[in-house]
């Protein structure tokens, strides 16, 4: 029975991807060529009814293609976790290792699927019915992500190297392509609060989630994101292995589906906001982004001196003394600096964000129950995923960057993120997100602060004013012409 079901599995994942090739093509495109050629209302609005008809994201939602891919997604990831792949912790049959991998290419085909139908698909409320009731279909879609996410990014456990999560051969292979697949999928699915509320909402009714789902999903994303970016040691003082090396499927699983997934969970899912602050995500952000500015310091030092140093052995004599050597050079990151710094500050941005429906529906529990009561009734209940329980999660988000030092650590990036636009604009956008509803955050913004740059010390406030009003005209200034002289009055007559 266990093959009959992965096979048919695999069957409707077939149909998973022409779904998706159907969405790809975005066939609703022909409806202006052909309407630009029609004479007169008539025709034209047989043509915008045609093309209503042959609309790729009208067929999908109006079918019973989602359901069926959610479906196929649901029983892939089951079946994945009820008997992992080789040196998961499960028995390893002769035929074990292509039935996982052909479970993982149906898993990765589904969201495909899913991620492509959706993404054409209109935010519930905005479109038709049947785009809704589309959105409605995939409640299990989160949980099953999760699952697999899960998988890939175990590591061993308790030092057993028969135990770890780390699969060979095409099963490995699979299941690389099946953690993309899930983070697209999430990326999709948590793309703005509309469309995260819906399906959350769905999921927490479905039950049978085991805790939290988007608790879940931030907490393997976070430890895939910081494998990849961050890099992990394998041995500590003396030879003795205190952290397990990444998973074969989370190290090939591509970083920038990772970050895309990690970036739209935090954002909008209350339990993954409650999560970070939990396992203090925040803090290791922080720490990563000064890590990070350190060695973007050292690089820009050691590549001046150099340069110095050069200049001055082209001119005979010497006149100058040889310059001290630099101090040891800093600990590298797995991935390039400026890359990581970027990442930290958009992560961080995205953990404090509040959508504006989230903030007006803490408030209003707020004035209606209490601050504490209400923070302490949204995890009683089980709202986990309420607008109110988002609203309340960003603000122990924020108190949690303050108590870290967020105010410190946006002075001591500012200098470089002036010349990195990127960066700036991450920034902003992470003090803007600090300060909303944050008394204390505003107070410290007007504060001077000695960023430790060696210029003197100012407040956040006039570092923002500053790059506004800075002038980035030429050096010479074009005056203008002088005004004509007045035209004389007419003669008297």
């Amino acid at each position: 029975p266990t093959r009959a079901a992965e096979d048919a599995a695999a069957a409707a994942a077939n149909v998973a991807a022409l779904v998706g090739a159907v969405c790809a093509a975005n066939l609703e495109n022909l409806e202006n060529d052909s309407a630009s050629d029609v004479e007169n209302d008539r025709s034209a609005r047989a043509v915008s009814a045609a093309s209503r008809l042959f609309a790729a994201a009208r067929i999908a939602c109006d079918t019973s293609a989602v359901p069926q891919m959610a479906a196929t997604l649901a029983a892939a990831a089951g079946a994945l976790v009820t008997r992992p792949p080789p040196r998961a912790g499960g028995s390893a049959g002769r035929l074990d290792a292509p039935r996982r991998a052909s479970v993982c290419r149906a898993f990765a085909r589904s969201a495909s699927g899913l991620a492509a139908v959706l993404a054409a698909a209109p935010d519930p409320g905005v479109g038709d019915a049947a785009s809704n009731a589309a959105w409605q279909c995939v409640a299990a879609a989160p949980l099953s992500c999760a699952l697999v996410l899960d998988l890939a990014a175990a590591g061993a456990s308790s030092g057993s190297s028969a135990r770890r999560a780390f699969v060979v051969g095409s099963a490995g292979a699979g299941l690389t392509v099946a953690a993309t697949s899930a983070c697209e999928l999430l990326a999709t699915l948590f793309r703005s609060p509309q469309t995260s509320a819906i399906v959350m909402e769905a999921a927490a009714r479905q039950g049978g989630m085991g805790g939290p789902v988007g608790a879940r999903l931030a907490t393997s994303l976070a430890r895939t994101w910081h494998e990849q970016a961050v890099g992990v040691k394998a041995f500590g003082e003396g030879g003795t292995s205190f952290r397990n090396p990444p998973s074969a499927a989370a190290a090939a699983t591509p970083h920038t589906a990772v970050s895309a997934a990690l970036r739209n969970v935090l954002a909008y899912s209350a339990s993954a906001k409650r999560a970070a602050t939990d396992a203090e995500l925040t803090a290791t952000l922080l720490r990563v982004a000064a890590r990070a500015h350190r060695i973007i310091s050292y690089e820009r030092r050691a590549a001046d001196a150099a340069a110095e140093l050069e200049r001055d052995l082209r001119g005979l004599p010497r006149t100058k003394p040889v310059p001290p050597p630099l101090p040891p050079a800093p600990r590298p990151l797995a991935m390039p600096a400026d890359a990581v710094l970027g990442e930290c500050v958009s992560l961080l941005k995205h953990v404090l964000y509040c959508s504006p429906s989230a903030s007006a529906a803490a408030a209003e529990d707020d004035e209606t129950m209490g601050e504490d009561a209400a923070a302490l009734t949204a995890d009683r209940d089980g709202r986990t995923e309420t607008a109110s329980a988002t609203g309340h999660a960003a603000k122990a988000a924020r108190m949690d960057a303050m108590a870290h030092g967020a105010m410190a650590a946006m002075h001591a990036l500012w200098r470089h993120a002036v010349s990195d636009r990127h960066l700036c604009h991450e920034l902003m956008g992470l003090a803007a997100n600090l300060m909303a509803g944050n008394d204390d955050a505003k107070r410290m913004c007007v504060e001077d602060v000695d960023a430790g740059d060696g210029g003197k010390p100012i407040s956040f406030a006039e570092r923002m004013l500053r790059l506004a009003f800075r002038n980035t005209s030429p050096a010479a200034t074009t005056r203008l012409p002088p005004p004509p002289p007045p035209a004389p009055p007419p003669p008297l007559s």
